[in-house]
């Protein structure tokens, strides 16, 4: 952040049992020190985990700057899921807009900023839904300082209550709409696109793996129409692919470890608020890659894992 610019919105922060990468966050954190400090922890799934989990928590609330400090620490563990969405429920039931991290997004000093003015720039106006901090372009890629996209990225970002309370994690809409044009009107012919999501919303509304948080707001979003701000550059580097990783256990660099980068400031704002389909395609190929979809979805089908998570259940079956 400039030297004249002071941070207003009030940060979330997310932990579970990573003291290491927490620090992390909160020395980014500290340089740019914001007045408001949620934290939410959940509880350790077993006796084993109570002094990581500890540790994870004194870690986030030895804060070094002057600041209001919240916590939501919970004795039991209710899983990601729960975990995050009551989380968020709560952040949201004290303010009026915000910035979410979790305990393994680490963000450069540009993310808050960035964040800040974006959620004042765009508190009223309903086609947005999110402020992203992950971008998959690359540098030179985006003329203005951020794009419009129906993707959501959830490793850094910042939101508004109007929105977070549009959010439906039963997925109720879903049945409804699985027959009709949903899918195929968000595709604009992307290959996989279609298999993948019903795939995955299928997964999500029956209640099996994975229990998503972040899939179910994705739903959300696309259900209502609103797109996400992403930056023309990187904001957030995830350094979360490690043995104390719940859920995303798979190293891949296009992913994990992306250098957190910078932007130029005053932010140069897009023409027209409306997706651009051009970068959409990078995240579907670098991230979620649907040309596999088909074969994705014969795998679960007939319960084979993932290729790429076998040497961790092989790891986790001979300890």
């Amino acid at each position: 952040m400039t030297e004249a610019t002071s941070m207003n919105s009030p940060v979330l922060l997310l932990i579970f049992r990573r003291p290491e990468t927490t620090q992390a966050v909160m020395n980014a954190l500290a340089l740019s020190k914001p007045k408001r400090l949620y934290i939410a922890a959940d509880g350790p799934r077993n006796a084993a985990e109570a002094a990581i989990c500890e540790a994870t928590r004194a870690v986030a609330t030895n804060v070094s700057w002057d600041c209001e400090v919240h916590t939501l620490f919970r004795d039991e563990n209710l899983g990601l899921r729960r975990s995050v969405q009551s989380g968020l429920d709560w952040f949201f039931e004290h303010e009026m807009r915000g910035i979410i991290l979790e305990d393994d997004c680490v963000p450069a000093p540009d993310f808050f900023q960035f964040c800040d003015e974006l959620l004042e720039y765009y508190a009223d106006d309903t086609r947005v839904g999110a402020i992203a901090g992950t971008t998959y372009t690359r540098p030179g890629d985006v003329s203005d300082s951020y794009y419009f996209s129906r993707n959501l990225n959830v490793w850094g970002w910042a939101t508004w209550r109007r929105a977070w309370k549009l959010n439906d994690p039963d997925m109720k809409d879903w049945p409804h709409l699985r027959k009709t044009e949903f899918l195929r009107r968000l595709a604009f012919g992307r290959f996989g696109f279609e298999t993948f999501w019903r795939s995955i919303f299928d997964t999500c509304y029956a209640g099996g793996y994975p229990q998503s948080w972040a899939y179910r707001w994705v739903f959300s979003c696309w259900s209502r129409g609103l797109l996400t701000c992403a930056p023309a550059a990187n904001l957030v580097s995830n350094v979360g692919d490690d043995d104390a990783a719940t859920h995303t256990t798979i190293h891949d660099a296009t992913i994990h470890g992306r250098e957190a980068l910078g932007l130029s400031f005053p932010l140069r704002h897009p023409r027209d608020v409306a997706a651009d389909g051009r970068f959409e395609v990078n995240q579907d190929r670098e991230v979620y890659k649907l040309w596999k979809a088909p074969f994705r979805r014969a795998r679960m089908a007939i319960g084979l894992p993932a290729p790429s998570t076998i040497p961790k259940l092989v790891k986790s079956a001979i300890k």
